[in-house]
């Protein structure tokens, strides 16, 4: 296992952890992971695996919108 991928590794897990704490961090983390494994995968020719890793990191991106879209409602609806 390569330097590159240990560091995917825990920027994962930095990321699980973020999500348990609810920390809007963790789709960052996430999608830079996500990508990261979605070429690694895909040099390694693991296709399925590399198409599933790059919908993750579009999940990534989507679940940062709507926590921020979330976000700004609350703050509009406070009084």
């Amino acid at each position: 296992m390569s330097i590159f991928m240990w560091v995917v590794t825990v920027i994962s897990l930095v990321a699980v952890i973020l999500n348990i704490k609810k920390k809007i961090a963790c789709f960052y983390l996430f999608a830079v992971a996500n990508m990261a494994w979605a070429i690694i995968d895909y040099r390694e020719g693991l296709i399925a695996q590399s198409v599933l890793f790059a919908i993750y990191f579009v999940l990534s991106i989507y679940g940062l919108y709507e926590w921020r879209k979330d976000k700004k409602k609350k703050e509009v609806g406070e009084i």
